[in-house]
C-alpha cells in the first residue's frame, strides 16, 4: 500500500518495516512501530486511542509532520518536542465507515532530526453490524424459461446477546431462502473477534414465468428473540434473466433501396438453449412482403445461425419508410428444435402464422412435448424511386 503526502512516501505491508524519503530523497529507517487492535466496533462510531511515544535517545526529537493513511483519522500530538529520556502522547481517533469491513489505519510521525526515527502507529478494527452478512450482496445470471440457481451466505450475530434464531423474508416470489444454524466455538469474552452465533442462508432463484431483463429483490433478516422489530440486515439480490436466443444486431436494416434493386443483409441468431437446432430445410418462413423479401437460414458455428435476408421492392411498391417485425417462434425438446419464422408488417392488421405444432408433426417429432419460446426483431427499409 502506498500513500503520497506532500514530499513524503509512506509505504507499509503488514508488519514489515516502513521507510520514508526526506526532502533530499534519502530514506529514513524506522525503529519504532506500535499497534493496537480495537476489536469489533460498530459502523458510524468514533474511537479514541492514545499511543505513548518514548524518546530513548540522547537528543530531543522535534516534530516535523504527521502523515495519515486515511482522511478518516484525526491525530494530535501532546507536544511538538519529545525531550531526551521523556515520553509524549499521540491521540488517534478512528471514524468507522458505514459498511462491515476489516480496517487498518496508520499514522507516521516524522521528526526534523536526521538521526531520529520515524514512528508508525497502527489501529486495527473489525467494523461489524449486529448482524453481518458475508457476502453482503448477490448478482446471479439465469436463462429464461425456468432455470434455477442456488447460492449461500453466512449471517453472523455480533451483538452482546444470543438470539433464539433469525427469520428471513424475501420481497419477490422468484427468490426463496432457507436458514440453518452453524455450530462454532462461542466467545468467552466480548473482546474476542468472533461472532456470537452464525447461520447459513441457502438462497434460490427461479426464472419460471419471468421476462428477460434485470430483476431486483431483497432478503430482510430479523432476529428472533430480540427486542428489535426492524430488519437487522438486508441482502440485495440482482437477477439477470438472459434470453434463450439472441438476435445480433437487434434490427435488420436494409437502408435505402431503389425499386428493382436487391439489397442483402445478415444477422445472427445465437441460441443458448441446451437443445439441438433443426435442419434449416425443415423451417417454414411466412411474411407479408410478398416476393420482395427472401429469407434463408443456414448453420454457422456451434449454436449460432446466420439469417440472410434479401429485399427487392417491386415497381409498384410505394416509396417511403417500410417497417415490420420478425417473430421467431421456436420449439425445442431434449432432442430437437423446430422453429418457424414469420414476418409481420406493422401496416397490416392481420398476420398469417405458421403452426409450430404442424412443423413438429411433419418432422416426425410428435412423440415429444415441445417447449415454446419466441424472439422478435425489427425490419426497416427506405424505398426510393
Amino acid at each position: 500500500m502506498v500513500y503520497f503526502v506532500r514530499a513524503a512516501t509512506f509505504r507499509h505491508e503488514g508488519n514489515e518495516n516502513v521507510t520514508i524519503e526526506d526532502r533530499q530523497g534519502q530514506a529514513r529507517s524506522i525503529t519504532k512501530q506500535l499497534e493496537t487492535d480495537l476489536g469489533i466496533i460498530r459502523p458510524k462510531t468514533n474511537h479514541l486511542h492514545r499511543f505513548e511515544i518514548t524518546n530513548d535517545s540522547q537528543s530531543d526529537w522535534t516534530l516535523e509532520r504527521i502523515i495519515k493513511s486515511c482522511s478518516c483519522i484525526v491525530a494530535n500530538m501532546s507536544a511538538t518536542t519529545i525531550q531526551a529520556g521523556h515520553s509524549e502522547y499521540l491521540t488517534m481517533e478512528l471514524s468507522a465507515g458505514e459498511s462491515s469491513e476489516d480496517v487498518v489505519r496508520s499514522v507516521g510521525i516524522v521528526f526534523q532530526e536526521d538521526r531520529a526515527p520515524m514512528v508508525v502507529l497502527r489501529l486495527r478494527a473489525e467494523i461489524r453490524n449486529e448482524v453481518t452478512v458475508d457476502p453482503p450482496a448477490f448478482f446471479q445470471r439465469v436463462m429464461e424459461g425456468g432455470e434455477v440457481k442456488t447460492f449461500s451466505c453466512v449471517a453472523n450475530n455480533y451483538s452482546s446477546a444470543k438470539w433464539d434464531s433469525i427469520q428471513a423474508a424475501s420481497t419477490a416470489d422468484w427468490l426463496s431462502v432457507r436458514i440453518a444454524p452453524i455450530a462454532h466455538v462461542p466467545r468467552s469474552t466480548s473482546a474476542e473477534n468472533l461472532p456470537l452465533q452464525s447461520w447459513q442462508l441457502m438462497c434460490q432463484v427461479d426464472s419460471t414465468g419471468l421476462s428477460t431483463g434485470t430483476k431486483q429483490a431483497f432478503v430482510h433478516l430479523y432476529p428472533f428473540g430480540s427486542n428489535s422489530k426492524k430488519a437487522a440486515a438486508t441482502i440485495p439480490v440482482s437477477l439477470s434473466i438472459e434470453p434463450n436466443v439472441e438476435v445480433v444486431p437487434t434490427q435488420l436494416f436494409f437502408g435505402s433501396v431503389t425499386r428493382g434493386n436487391k439489397v442483402i443483409r445478415q444477422l445472427e441468431l445465437r441460441f443458448t438453449t441446451l437443445a439441438d437446432l433443426p435442419d434449416p430445410n425443415r423451417l417454414a418462413f411466412q411474411h407479408d412482403f410478398g416476393s420482395a423479401l427472401a429469407l434463408e437460414l443456414e448453420r454457422a458455428q456451434g449454436k449460432v445461425w446466420i439469417l440472410s435476408a434479401s429485399y427487392c421492392p417491386g415497381p409498384d411498391e410505394q416509396t417511403g419508410i417500410v417497417r415490420g417485425r420478425v417473430v421467431l417462434d421456436f420449439a425445442y425438446t431434449n432432442k430437437h428444435n423446430v422453429a418457424d419464422i414469420k414476418m409481420r408488417d406493422q401496416r397490416l392488421k392481420s398476420v398469417k402464422a405458421v403452426n409450430v405444432s404442424q412443423c413438429i408433426e411433419q418432422s416426425q417429432l410428435s412423440h415429444t412435448t415441445p417447449k415454446y419460446e419466441s424472439v422478435e426483431f425489427e425490419v426497416m427499409a427506405r424505398i426510393l424511386k
